[in-house]
């Protein structure tokens, strides 16, 4: 690997939601290679109120929502472009789109490396029209999914890279409990997730619902559970806590009162590595995947069981519960590996020795 050093002058504008557990490893990684990192939420731009308005009517008619839409849009990037003047980076690192407009990124583009990270793939969860015409400009693209790099690749996004990023381990890490963190959060198993009114959400829940005659616990927003899907699980309704909270601490304690984490494929990864799995690892628990392609290539050769068919996962989940030293052993496993081949130093080192 090059051994090419960068120094504190360089800078990078980090546009992404600040909510996201994968800021932090993206700042660790840009830190370690002494890259001062601005992370920009347009979010910040507006007022509460704004930003609930828009959330709040983002599912009517365009012929309305383009109204004020027009306006939010606007604002946003010339927010940006105030910010890039101000800081003037030598990179500008994008997860997913965060509403930049084309105009604003060829602009950026004149004078910066273009970075994106996909956590969505522009085709299978769309939130802009522009959204793969963004990705013509980047100069990387960092993919967390072999099928989409392969299919990006092929309609002619050359720079693209399968990558995924470790835990900071600032953020998940291993804690002792104490005996009433225990007896409010212990179980053995844990999930923190979303619900919807979609497939989607089903999906989710009929992977919860495997494990629904054991010790586990789901925080996950239950007004949609109530109003679409408690009767195809009724058996669900005892686990699932109602939780809305983004807040990491939060989610490396309860974490931390576990033992396994249930990791459902989202139907839009094909054979990717949900970043929830990765988190679980920093808090020294077992993430207990469905099974996908990614999976073999990255913790290839330590012969780690993932859910292959549905109708495995409980009694690997007892399995698991059951054996603690074979538990730990896959975990310490799996977190060696992440460490050793996708820290977010060297997720990072590889986008840098790419671009300069």
């Amino acid at each position: 690997m090059s051994q090419k050093q960068f120094t504190k002058s360089m800078k990078c504008m980090f546009l992404s939601a600040s909510r996201y557990s994968l800021n932090n490893s993206v700042v660790s990684g840009f830190i370690s290679n002494n890259i001062e990192v601005e992370i920009v939420d347009y979010l910040d731009f507006f007022s509460g109120q704004e930003n609930w308005f828009v959330r709040k009517t983002s599912g009517l008619p365009k012929r309305l929502t383009k109204l004020w839409l027009r306006f939010y849009n606007k604002r946003i990037n010339i927010e940006y472009l105030r910010i890039f003047n101000e800081i003037n980076p030598e990179i500008v690192f994008i997860y997913n789109n965060q509403l930049i407009q084309p105009e604003t990124l060829k602009l950026f583009k004149q004078r910066a490396k273009i970075v994106f990270f996909l956590g969505d793939h522009p085709l299978y969860t769309p939130t802009a029209y522009y959204n793969l015409y963004l990705l013509t400009l980047a100069d990387y693209i960092i993919i967390p999914d072999s099928f989409w790099q392969k299919q990006l690749t092929q309609m002619g996004l050359k720079n693209t890279v399968f990558d995924i990023f470790g835990f900071d381990s600032k953020t998940y890490y291993k804690v002792t409990p104490t005996d009433e963190d225990l007896k409010k959060y212990g179980s053995d198993l844990i999930y923190i997730g979303r619900l919807s009114r979609t497939s989607w959400a089903y999906k989710r829940l009929l992977f919860l619902n495997l494990f629904n005659e054991l010790n586990l616990r789901a925080y996950i927003n239950t007004d949609y559970y109530y109003e679409c899907w408690k009767d195809y699980f009724p058996a669900l309704e005892g686990k699932l806590i109602n939780h809305k909270s983004y807040d990491m601490r939060f989610n490396n304690l309860v974490y931390n009162c576990s033992k396994i984490g249930p990791v459902e494929t989202v139907p839009s990864i094909f054979n990717g590595i949900h970043v929830r799995a990765i988190d679980m690892l920093g808090a020294h628990i077992f993430p207990l995947f469905e099974h996908t392609k990614d999976f073999d290539t990255v913790f290839k050769g330590l012969d780690i069981p993932s859910i292959k068919s549905y109708d495995q996962g409980l009694e690997m989940a007892k399995h698991f519960i059951r054996y603690d030293e074979e538990r730990m052993s896959c975990i310490n496993r799996m977190r060696k590996r992440i460490t050793d081949s996708y820290s977010p130093e060297k997720v990072i080192k590889r986008v840098l020795d790419t671009l300069f």
